[in-house]
């Protein structure tokens, strides 16, 4: 996982090398209140951008995710959340695999989060397949938020 301020060249060094990366940080960093929601296709459909907006939840109410082919970029264009984190190999499995969406639940066996970000305001975080994370968590402050996902086919990137 990276996390970071989208101003940030430190947290920028780690991703620029990849021309995949690069297109994709370029278009988040262009983004603000007033992009349109939907998805945009940045190169074919191995990566596209899904800009969206929801309501934050209890924790309790959030469940871990996770991509075996797919790296997500998460950027907060406005509001906040926060996100939980963990190895995919220290959670169980909830559910099957959807292999179409490249998707799959998981459940954190003791419930206690060992690290968990706040996502707010032109932060972005970056989700390997390794990882697992868990969105959506209400941080308290904000009741909303305007997000752009970057989903990446790993293909691109080795």
């Amino acid at each position: 996982m990276i996390y970071g301020s989208i101003d940030s060249q430190d947290t920028l060094r780690p991703l620029l090398w990849n021309e995949t990366f690069t297109l994709a940080i370029n278009k988040i960093k262009a983004m603000s209140e007033q992009t349109p929601l939907g998805t945009e296709k940045i190169i074919g459909d191995e990566c596209f951008i899904n800009v969206h907006t929801y309501d934050t939840k209890s924790e309790s109410e959030c469940l871990f995710e996770g991509h075996r082919n797919t790296i997500d970029m998460q950027y907060i264009i406005s509001g906040g959340e926060y996100i939980d984190w963990a190895l995919k190999k220290d959670l169980r499995e909830n559910g099957k695999y959807d292999e179409d969406k490249d998707f799959q639940f998981f459940d954190l066996p003791d419930r206690k989060t060992k690290s968990r970000i706040h996502l707010t305001n032109r932060l972005l975080a970056v989700f390997f397949p390794n990882d697992a994370h868990r969105p959506q968590i209400s941080d308290g402050i904000n009741g909303k938020v305007f997000k752009a996902v970057v989903k990446i086919n790993v293909d691109l990137i080795n």
